[in-house]
């Protein structure tokens, strides 16, 4: 087994390098994401005075998250660097958090390889950027802790601590929401194993939920957001969609459901398969839960919800031209490394016990869920870098959807490590050497897949995009705004952030630009589509976007 430890090592501290170097990239490269989170932290009041200034940037309800970022654009000229370094280590940290809580209820073997195998799953490519998901795990880790450690042994402190906490946690990303039913759950958990009385648990349940809406409300009374003080925990950048109508919900739902139901196979089938059958024999004996028993319930509670919640989110946003047949893994990956640490006792006793039946049921769950997922693709479900994990792994082009032809053939590479992964569970081998192995092999592909897809279609136009810009911004008259027209999000929130709120930003439909939309506009710098006609005359044409100036006016 030396051997296979030594290449999970490799592998892990070469995919570590990749997103260390990654954090240095001088741009956001998730623009649409990391862009709306930066502009809404950097130029807030800015917009507030001027919403016009860039009318279709997203609204995003992430009150703490942004918070952070005015911190550290304060203690530093380095922003971008060090909220991918803060991610990261936010990441790192809550894993290592959740081990500590709950490793004395495993053996030390045990705990040191679920660590490992938590660890090298591989959710980095979304940490190490300007988005919230790094702190997120951090405190979904903590509220996990916090479970292991105090919910049987100090249950009002507890409830008072969770609900601080998940308050944070709604307002450092709003999919934190899912806490609070997953709070109910544990509460219910713990009354069925005799471990609180019902009208303790209502009461906790109560005192939870006060602490929740009075620090939710304060963290936005004192960020100046008072409209939303009472309803912070119910934001959505997809809000003003979801009044359209889905063409076929039914078929969308299905189709979530199983690329959903597979991937929680694939991934997090064995944590979930042997927590739950752990916890269920507890409930039946009416015995007491374990510490990583009871952080476990929180976080499969979580997950589940998560799940639920994508599944609605799914339908309701497939109205949305392109925004139907994806699988959302960043909204629900992260809690997979979290699930192996705090299921790995109860995984670890499944095994030992495991005769040959054991062995190819464990065998069996990710075999099942690699065929759903080819299922998946099958009806049209399309994985991009910037929506998956480790799911991207099993990246299979829809080229009449994203032309991205990879230069591997990445579903056959992950299909053949999950089938070793499967021949080597049922074969009895060590079990958590196995899938570490085996999602430092997955973080390889999509690594390979996401520095593809960088190098082809975002490092270099990215680059030439900046370049020009900065002409662009040199070039800007002094007496008036100049009109950024852009294609999409990205290069509108890039355009924002290189003129640093001092300019007005169009989104441009496909083809002609209406003249009524540039009407008494002096400068316009359109970045890619048609050429303006006249009055407009080219004064700078770039590899990027071209300035034009009005015919007549003053440059």
């Amino acid at each position: 087994m030396r051997g296979l430890d030594f290449a999970v090592l490799i592998g892990a501290g070469l995919v570590g390098l990749f997103y260390f170097n990654r954090s240095l990239t001088p741009w956001p490269l998730y623009a649409g994401d990391e862009g709306a989170y930066l502009i809404r932290a950097l130029y807030g009041d800015l917009l507030a005075a001027h919403p016009d200034r860039h009318p279709t940037l997203q609204p995003v309800g992430n009150t703490a998250y942004l918070l952070l970022i005015r911190l550290v654009q304060s203690l530093t000229d380095n922003l971008l660097p060090w909220l991918r370094l803060i991610g990261a280590a936010g990441y790192v940290g809550g894993v290592w958090i959740l081990h500590r809580a709950v490793r004395t209820s495993q053996t030390p073997h045990v705990a040191g390889w679920t660590l490992l195998t938590a660890l090298a799953y591989p959710f980095h490519r979304f940490v190490v950027t300007a988005m919230p998901e790094g702190v997120f795990v951090l405190v979904l880790a903590a509220m996990a802790a916090a479970t292991a450690l105090w919910a049987t042994r100090r249950p009002w402190a507890h409830a008072i601590l969770m609900g601080a906490l998940c308050a944070l946690l709604v307002l450092i990303k709003p999919h934190g929401v899912t806490m609070v039913p997953a709070m109910a759950v544990l509460l219910i958990t713990l009354v069925a194993v005799g471990e609180r009385r019902p009208l303790g648990a209502l009461a906790q349940f109560t005192l939870f939920a006060a602490i929740f809406l009075a620090t939710g409300s304060a963290i936005e009374l004192l960020s100046g957001h008072q409209e939303a003080a009472l309803t912070f925990f119910m934001g959505s950048a997809y809000d003003d969609h979801f009044g359209r109508v889905p063409e076929r919900p039914i078929r969308t739902a299905a189709i979530t459901l199983l690329s959903l139901g597979s991937a929680t196979l694939l991934l997090a089938g064995a944590p979930l398969m042997a927590g739950g059958l752990a916890v269920a024999q507890r409930v039946r004996r009416r015995e007491p839960l374990g510490r990583d028993e009871t952080a476990f319930v929180l976080l499969a509670a979580a997950f589940l919800a998560a799940l639920g919640m994508i599944l609605v989110f799914a339908v309701k946003v497939s109205a949305i031209p392109g925004e139907s047949g994806r699988l959302w893994g960043r909204y629900f990956e992260f809690y997979v490394p979290l699930l192996w640490i705090a299921a790995g006792g109860s995984l670890a006793v499944f095994w030992r016990s495991a005769g040959w039946p054991r062995r190819l049921l464990l065998a069996a769950l990710p075999m099942a869920g690699l065929f759903g997922l080819m299922a998946a693709w099958r009806f049209g479900v399309l994985l991009t870098p910037w929506d998956s994990g480790a799911l991207s792994a099993f990246y299979l082009p829809h080229l009449d959807r994203w032309g991205f032809m990879p230069p591997a053939p990445y579903l056959l590479l992950s299909a053949g490590v999950v089938s070793l992964l499967a021949l080597a569970l049922a074969l009895g081998l060590d079990l958590f050497r196995a899938w570490a192995a085996a999602f430092v092999a997955l973080g390889l592909i999509s690594t390979h897949y996401d520095d593809a897809w960088v190098g082809r279609e975002i490092a270099g136009p990215r680059a030439a995009l900046q370049q020009d810009l900065q002409v662009a911004r040199g070039a800007a008259p002094t007496d008036s705004l100049p009109t950024v027209l852009a294609y999409d999000h990205n290069t509108s929130h890039l355009a924002f952030m290189a003129y640093e709120g001092e300019v007005q930003i169009l989104v441009r439909p496909p083809g002609p630009v209406p003249p009524e939309r540039l009407a008494g506009r002096r400068q316009v710098v359109a970045i890619g589509g048609e050429p303006l006609p006249a009055p407009w005359r080219v004064t700078y044409a770039g590899d990027a976007l071209r300035i034009y100036q009005r015919e007549g006016a003053a440059p």
